[in-house]
């Protein structure tokens, strides 16, 4: 279940990151336009992160990213049903949207799922890989590793 939830949560990421300039352009606007609004997304993540990290330490996590997520879908769902044309609300409801969709997945993938893989998995498998490298590269490729089955710990530079 845990890995159905990471595939789905990556594929969700995908699609806004791929398709928001995209269904801009094709909704009349400008590519630069849409990449405005993509970047309004991407920018969201940053506050959405900040405030999670700040209320983890206070609250359990699971509550906190169920109200980030149902909330990205409402703001997502809004925008859907409604259709708003002017490029000021859809940018702004974009930003929202990262604030907390973005922010939701970032922390999640962080900090719930790699916690879940601790319990789910033998040690030897959940220390397989340097989870919390700098490197944006060596993640996926120990999460190959992870699902491979690889019990032989990675060691990547100054992350292990």
């Amino acid at each position: 279940m845990l890995w159905a939830i990471y595939f789905l949560g990556f594929l969700t990421m995908y699609l806004m990151l791929s398709w928001i300039p995209t269904l801009f352009v094709d909704a009349g606007y400008t590519r630069a336009q849409g990449i405005e609004a993509l970047t309004g997304f991407n920018l969201g993540a940053i506050p959405g992160i900040l405030v999670l990290a700040f209320l983890t330490t206070r609250l359990p996590l699971a509550p906190l990213l169920s109200v980030f997520f149902l909330s990205a879908g409402g703001v997502l769902a809004y925008v859907g049903l409604t259709e708003p044309t002017a490029l000021g609300s859809l940018t702004t409801l974009m930003f929202i949207g990262g604030v907390f969709l973005h922010g939701g997945f970032t922390c999640w993938r962080r900090l719930g799922c790699w916690a879940g893989k601790n319990r789910s998995h033998r040690v030897a498998l959940v220390g397989g890989g340097p989870h919390f490298c700098w490197l944006g590269y060596v993640q996926p490729v120990s999460e190959l590793r992870l699902a491979a089955g690889y019990r032989r710990p990675a060691s990547v530079g100054v992350c292990r």
